[in-house]
């Protein structure tokens, strides 16, 4: 059993509950307050680069422990696509039976519209994590449900994990700006491929956020090296971020896209600040307070409260007018819907574990 790091398990829970937040933010009754949405969109996608980073922070560990590279990419893939499909399958039956009490609530349910003739293999293709890469080479068009670009990008940098380590193990400098520039140039290469219903399709694909993955790995790695210049770190970190703040401030409003998080452009900020929300959250877990471990304790919740909330706000925009709603009735909503996705992801993470450790145990080799 793996040991949980405390600091990690707080950006996850920390990040899981931000995107909540700025997803309940873009529901209908809050149009009013565009600039607002806007902002809330960019703090969810750096939530999203932090999920990224995570992920590769913790691969290391399990690219060294490896027998085979054939059960390494069995274990990950179970790891993902198991709890994956049983999301995607309890919430389209969710889902449908809300139907009966209105039936806008089956519009975002592919499995749903099988039912009337939809493209079969669109909707079962969609019963995994697949990255926009996949589907725009193969032309295919499937309906989002439970987050398959975000958990499709996680697939993907998995079955690269082992390059990755390698390249950050040798040559991390070189590595990281070659993911930026491998980035810029897919990034650009594939702007004919934007579809006007699909917002940033291009900023979803796995090739072009790897910068934020490769950072995780990197980090992990040289984590010695980086604790002894940590204060120089910190410092030119805080004095960079401060002249990029001056040079928004004073070119306001921007030009250019290099402070909003849908480009490559934003890894020149995004990466630095993923450093100093690592270092102080790590920072802040070395005090052990009774009321941080309470809240690093729904870490284990967190990758199915991610593949639900969406849905599940979904549910809640349709059935209420929120823009009749108090200012204390929208952080009661917003309460109510977090305790929600709670409760369903405590229950989704109880069907699903005893399935994904089934699989797990066929793979086992008895020891006699």
């Amino acid at each position: 059993m793996k040991k949980n790091i405390a600091w990690i398990d707080t950006i996850r829970v920390l990040a899981s509950f931000l995107v909540i937040y700025c997803h309940y933010l873009m529901c209908d009754g809050f149009t009013h307050e565009f600039r607002m949405n806007v902002r809330m969109y960019e703090v969810a996608v750096m939530c999203i680069a932090l999920f990224f980073a995570i992920s590769g922070y913790l691969i290391h560990p399990s690219v060294e422990r490896m027998t085979s590279l054939k059960d390494y990419y069995k274990k990950k893939i179970i790891r993902l696509v198991v709890p994956f499909t049983v999301c995607y399958l309890v919430m389209s039956a969710g889902m449908s039976t809300l139907y009966l009490f209105d039936e806008q609530m089956t519009q975002k349910v592919p499995l749903f519209h099988a039912l009337f003739g939809a493209k079969y293999f669109n909707v079962l293709l969609g019963m995994f994590p697949v990255n926009l890469n996949i589907i725009k080479f193969f032309g295919l068009d499937i309906s989002w449900f439970t987050g398959e670009w975000f958990m499709g990008i996680i697939l993907c940098m998995f079955l690269l994990s082992p390059i990755l380590d390698k390249c950050a193990v040798k040559a991390p400098i070189l590595s990281i700006i070659g993911s930026i520039v491998l980035s810029f140039i897919v990034y650009n290469a594939v702007d004919g491929w934007e579809e006007q219903d699909m917002i940033q399709t291009r900023w979803s694909m796995c090739l072009v956020r790897i910068p934020e993955f490769l950072f995780g790995i990197i980090l992990f790695i040289h984590r010695e090296k980086l604790l002894k210049i940590r204060g120089k770190l910190i410092v030119g970190i805080l004095i960079y971020l401060a002249a990029q703040l001056a040079y928004f401030v004073h070119t306001y409003p921007p030009q250019g896209a290099f402070f909003f998080p849908g480009n490559p452009n934003s890894f020149f900020l995004t990466l630095p600040v993923i450093y100093l929300i690592f270092t102080f959250v790590e920072w802040l877990n070395e005090f052990n307070f009774a009321a941080m471990n309470w809240f690093n304790g729904f870490s284990g919740i967190s990758y199915m409260a991610m593949l639900s909330q969406h849905m599940i706000i979904y549910a809640f925009n349709n059935a209420l007018d929120f823009a009749g709603l108090t200012a204390f009735g929208k952080i009661y909503l917003l309460l109510v819907i977090t305790w929600v996705i709670v409760v369903v992801s405590r229950k989704l993470q109880e069907f699903s574990a005893p399935v994904e450790n089934r699989f797990l145990k066929k793979r086992e080799v008895p020891v006699h």
